[in-house]
């Protein structure tokens, strides 16, 4: 007196930009150490380890080397919701561009010196008087927006007698990128 089922759900889940999200990176000429702030908000989806870690890839730097200060509105004003995929990807876009900012500032020095070191490089960027913050605005029209797809597959068992229910098998597949 058992029964088995299966069913198979499609899903697409739309990707889309909602508005403007700072980010601020400001280099320390002491240590060679960098401190980020932006316009999301860390609720334990990894937002600012992404954000670190873009950093750290742009910059040619450790992740140790980054810090992230906290969001406030003077340094992202206007910031939209923090929601889906959709704030780190935005967050990291605009970290992404500061950072460009600040290495096209330093390329003067960098083509001096070009086996100094981090902390020799910005140094010398401070002697020479280069700004080393360096600000970011992403802008909507920057990223374009995209479907996540993904399909779930469900095996169940019911005992017509006892009314149990069991799940045998769930099979979940996401295109979650490269």
């Amino acid at each position: 007196w058992r029964k088995r089922g299966i069913s198979i759900v499609p899903m697409k889940y739309p990707v889309s930009y909602l508005g403007a999200l700072h980010a601020l990176v400001s280099i320390y000429h002491g240590d060679g150490t960098v401190s980020i702030a932006h316009g999301g908000i860390e609720m334990g989806q990894g937002l600012n380890t992404k954000a670190v870690q873009v950093a750290a890839h742009v910059l040619g730097i450790s992740m140790e080397m980054i810090s992230i200060k906290p969001t406030n509105n003077l340094i992202s004003p206007n910031a939209v919701c923090t929601q889906a995929s959709y704030t780190s990807e935005a967050v990291g876009y605009a970290i992404k561009k500061a950072c460009e900012i600040l290495l096209q500032r330093m390329q003067p020095i960098k083509s001096k010196h070009p086996t100094a070191s981090w902390t020799t490089i910005i140094s010398e960027s401070h002697n020479n008087q280069i700004d080393l913050s360096a600000s970011y605005m992403y802008k909507e029209s920057e990223l374009r927006p995209y479907d996540v797809w993904g399909v779930c597959c469900a095996e169940v068992e019911v005992d017509i007698l006892t009314g149990n229910v069991q799940l045998r098998r769930v099979d979940i597949l996401e295109d979650t990128g490269e």
